[in-house]
C-alpha cells in the first residue's frame, strides 16, 4: 500500500523529496503530458497578459494554444533544465541533466488545478477571457478575483515543490536550491533583454546618421 502511494503522481504535492527519490528519470509519456500542461498554462497566461483577445477570436486562441502547448512546454522545460544544470554546477550540485528534467517536469503537477481554474474562468468570462475588461464590466468580479488568487497560491506551491525536488537531486539544501533557481532566472532575464533589444532594433533601426558615424566631417545629420 505504501509503495502504491509513492507512485501516485499527486504525492509530489505533499512529499516532493520522497517522490523524486522514486523517479530518477521521467518517462516519455509523463514528460509529454506535463509539457503539454505547462505549455497550456503558459500560453493562456501569455494570451491574457498580451490581451490577445482584442485581436484574435477566443476559439482561435484556444485551438492554437492547444496544438502549440506540447512543444512550447517541452522547450521551456529543456531550457530551464539546462540552465539549472549549469548554474547548479557553480553551487556544487550533483544532479544529472535528466534528474533535473524530472524535477522540473513533476513540479508542474499543481498546474492541473490551475487548468481547472482557467476552465472556470472560461465559463464566467466567456469570449472575453483573453481580453481584459474594466473591473466594473467584469461579471462575477469576486469569483474571478478568488480564482486568480488560487492560481497565485498554486504557482507558489509549484515553486516550493521545485525547490525541494531540486535540492534532493542536486544534494544540497532547499535554500541553496533557491539560489540555483535565482541564478537561472538572472540568465533568462539577461537573454530576454538581449532578445527584446535585438528585436526592437530590427523593427525600429537606429538613424542612418548614427550608423554611418555622426559627428565626423561630412557625416549625415538629417536622419
Amino acid at each position: 500500500m505504501e509503495a502504491k502511494q509513492r507512485y501516485n503522481a499527486f504525492t509530489v504535492m505533499t512529499s516532493p523529496r520522497l517522490f523524486i527519490r522514486e523517479r530518477r528519470a521521467v518517462k516519455a509519456g509523463p514528460l509529454i503530458l506535463l509539457s503539454w500542461l505547462y505549455g497550456l498554462i503558459f500560453l493562456f497566461d501569455y494570451s491574457l497578459n498580451q490581451s490577445l483577445g482584442y485581436n484574435l477570436g477566443f476559439w482561435q486562441i484556444l485551438v492554437t494554444t492547444f496544438f502549440l502547448a506540447p512543444l512550447a512546454g517541452f522547450i521551456a522545460i529543456m531550457i530551464s533544465s539546462i540552465l539549472l544544470l549549469w548554474t547548479g554546477k557553480i553551487l556544487k550540485g550533483k544532479a544529472t541533466f535528466w534528474q533535473i528534467v524530472t524535477a522540473v517536469s513533476w513540479s508542474k503537477v499543481p498546474q492541473v488545478f490551475i487548468l481547472l481554474t482557467w476552465l472556470l474562468l472560461f465559463c464566467i468570462l466567456g469570449s472575453t477571457a483573453f481580453a481584459p475588461q474594466p473591473l466594473q464590466s467584469t461579471p462575477l468580479i469576486g469569483a474571478v478575483a478568488i480564482l486568480f488568487w488560487v492560481q497565485l497560491a498554486l504557482y507558489v506551491w509549484s515553486f516550493i515543490i521545485l525547490l525541494h525536488m531540486l535540492a534532493e537531486v542536486q544534494q544540497f539544501s532547499a535554500w541553496i536550491a533557491l539560489w540555483n533557481v535565482i541564478f537561472k532566472a538572472l540568465i533568462l532575464g539577461v537573454l530576454g533583454f538581449i532578445f527584446i533589444t535585438i528585436n526592437q532594433n530590427m523593427i525600429y533601426p537606429p538613424p542612418l546618421g548614427i550608423i554611418i558615424g555622426q559627428g565626423s566631417v561630412g557625416g549625415i545629420y538629417a536622419f
